[in-house]
């Protein structure tokens, strides 16, 4: 019988700059994040950009993708997998992120944060809610 894991965090977008991100996710047992990269919104011409190394118990199976050498000024989709199995496209829009301008240049942005681990019963997760609905 095959394990099959799954993301129980993230992924979370860090360390944007305008050639660079940083994808962040946890996962619920030892495996290796693959991130995927593409410019169209269902990733049909996504390449697989980096993968984070083992993911191990000591580090509560946390790992990070560090993606380099993209384009100022593009929009990106992205998705973590644990293969090197590139994800299926699909009719709802992959995640995103925009890099910045080239250092220097003068560029407006915006961001939000949210933070919450409560149990559901408590409402957990409900930031992420209001903050889709400010998107």
């Amino acid at each position: 019988m095959a394990i099959t894991h799954q993301l129980i965090l993230g992924p979370i977008i860090g360390g944007l700059s305008h050639d660079r991100v940083k994808i962040w996710a946890r996962a619920d047992g030892p495996v290796t994040l693959y991130a995927w990269i593409g410019e169209k919104s269902n990733l049909s011409d996504a390449s697989l950009m980096g993968t984070s190394g083992l993911l191990v118990a000591e580090d509560a199976y946390v790992g990070i993708v560090t993606i380099t050498q993209l384009q100022s000024e593009t929009q990106y989709h992205y998705a973590l997998t644990f293969t090197k199995t590139k994800p299926k496209p699909s009719k709802i829009p992959y995640p995103s992120f925009k890099t910045f301008s080239p250092p220097g240049e003068r560029y407006p942005f915006s961001f939000a944060f949210g933070s919450c681990f409560r149990p559901s019963s408590a409402n957990g997760g409900g930031i992420f809610n209001d903050i889709d609905r400010q998107r």
